[in-house]
């Protein structure tokens, strides 16, 4: 048997970036505990280890939950029971009931959005609280649950992509196996183990009470249960997706966000590719906004920054098969970031543009992204700022033109910071800044357009008051759908050696349906800040 430290070791070396310097927060969870008919004084000791053992999830502990209180859960982030209704070791009295003030406190918690784990028969109390079977999930159902005796058997993961259940394989596992324990009918069964009988029996499931995410596992009788490295993974997992925390994951050429293992935003910034981009952009109810290089526009990249053309030359397009520049070249210098105190994350990047591969740049542009950790509003935001500078006497910033200028075309105007949403996106609408709605937006100015998905979340892109030619007038198209505050809409910026353009954005991307007086406080709230 590993020593649970090498476990903990391994884990975090095989899940990457939960360093200190990279967490936006801890995680709190309390685990309920103190009756119990299994040997509790062994097991919760041993699951605080565990978790405390991760770096990032602090952990304390109430041995009477039937004296639970708001005030217990202020900073809980989640909770693990390991409490029952049935005697304790048979040393006293079970206590059978929880007073209204604990049972308001214990469904609000989740209800609003904290989470809930239950480990083996820490869910099976109360049969005549329906909400509390709702929270726990499974549970031994007197009459009808029963097991045999302790014995090895394979847990198997029932094909679902629950985050939860990232990276778990089958594995072998000794514990009591429970069968025909009650499964609430709104469950999602996330892992199942064959029974003596032959039977495929529910060993792991997932769900939601309110807000709040729950996980359930009949698994983890007793410390032998408990040591197995998997199943640790599994809760130490379980832990990061019902608390919804957040983390972030980096490589060589990406950053990424996870709250609750589920991605929300992967910066890509891989110097090969040129153009470093944003995607998925995804809300935190799951809805993932983006499109990457789509078929009809394999240049386009989910949410991304390009000039069309500098000096006459292409910037835009590249090539379909090989996905090189057809004309001028964006070349990322260099990407660094930091976490801040107040838990922020800073991206500093540097870049050049050049009219070839290997010729000397003509602009040269440094781009600061500052994105914060989802807010209990489930939004979040991305901030981005860029200040573009001349090295030749003359650069001229340019686009295809529009309607009513020379060579102008219905589809003239783009350019900039921009934004190519998905295809499940098409039956969502547009809504401006001064009343538009849809393509009315298009070549319009505001201050702000808002994207509403067709399931009600929204993003929403926000132009600054300091850009030039604010507010911008929008290239907005529906049918791809794609939006850009586009400030050469127009016509042409010309820059001389040396001066300087100022560019400042921020996309606010909202769980919930953003409304345009919503999308007006939004902007309001940035534009008059620092």
């Amino acid at each position: 048997m590993k020593p649970r430290s090498s476990i903990i070791i391994l884990w975090l070396l095989t899940v990457p970036l939960l360093g200190r310097d990279e967490v936006f927060e801890t995680v709190h969870v309390l685990i309920l505990s103190g009756q119990n008919n299994h040997n509790w004084e062994e097991t919760t000791p041993y699951l605080a280890g565990l978790l405390e053992e991760t770096g990032f999830i602090e952990v304390s502990t109430l041995l009477n939950p039937q004296s639970l209180t708001a005030q217990h859960l202020t900073g809980v982030d989640v909770i693990l029971s390991e409490w029952n209704a049935y005697p304790s070791n048979g040393q006293l009295p079970p206590v059978t009931s929880w007073s209204p003030e604990a049972r308001q406190a214990y469904t609000d918690f989740v209800r609003q959005g904290g989470g809930h784990i239950s480990i083996h028969a820490g869910g099976s109390s109360f049969p005549n609280w329906e909400d509390y079977h709702a929270i726990n999930l499974m549970r031994w159902e007197d009459g009808v649950t029963h097991h045999g005796p302790i014995h090895d058997f394979v847990v198997h993961p029932a094909g679902t992509h629950h985050p939860v259940m990232t990276g778990i394989p089958y594995f072998n596992h000794v514990d009591e196996l429970w069968e025909s324990p009650k499964v609430h009918p709104e469950a999602e069964i996330l892992a199942h183990s064959p029974s003596p009988a032959g039977t495929m029996e529910p060993a792991m499931v997932a769900g939601h009470f309110g807000n709040g995410r729950c996980f359930a596992t009949t698994l983890g009788h007793d410390l032998v249960a408990l040591s197995n490295p998997t199943l640790q993974e599994i809760l130490i997992q379980a832990v990061i997706w019902t608390s919804r925390y957040p983390h972030i994951e980096k490589d060589r050429d990406y950053l990424s966000l996870t709250v609750g293992n589920q991605p929300l935003w992967t910066l890509h910034h891989d110097p090969a590719e040129g153009k470093p981009y944003f995607h998925p952009l995804t809300a935190m109810d799951g809805t993932t906004f983006t499109d990457l290089r789509p078929q009809d526009h394999p240049w386009h990249r989910a949410l991304w920054f390009s000039w069309k053309r500098i000096n006459g030359i292409n910037y835009w397009e590249e090539d379909r098969d090989t996905g090189k520049p057809r004309g001028g070249y964006t070349r990322l210098v260099s990407t660094r970031h930091q976490t801040l105190p107040s838990g922020e994350l800073r991206i500093i990047q540097h870049l050049e543009y050049a009219p070839g591969p290997t010729a000397d740049p003509i602009l040269l542009e440094t781009r600061t992204i500052v994105l914060r950790a989802p807010q209990p509003s489930e939004l979040y935001t991305i901030d981005w700022s860029a200040t573009f500078t001349a090295m030749e006497s003359e650069v001229v910033l340019d686009r295809t033109p529009i309607v009513g200028q020379e060579h102008g075309t219905i589809w003239g105007g783009y350019a900039g910071l921009s934004i190519r949403l998905n295809q499940e996106m098409v039956k969502g609408t547009f809504l401006g800044s001064e009343g538009m709605e849809g393509t009315q937006g298009h070549g319009k100015p505001a201050a702000w357009v808002c994207f509403q998905a067709p399931a009600g979340p929204s993003l929403l892109f926000m132009d600054h008051p300091s850009n030039p030619r604010f507010p911008s007038k929008w290239y907005i198209n529906q049918e791809m759908p794609y939006f850009s505050p586009a400030v050469i809409f127009d016509g042409p910026l010309t820059l001389l050696r040396g001066e300087f353009l100022k560019l400042r954005y921020r996309v606010i991307v909202s769980s919930e349906k953003l409304d345009a007086e919503s999308a007006a406080q939004l902007w309001q709230v940035w534009q008059s800040g620092p």
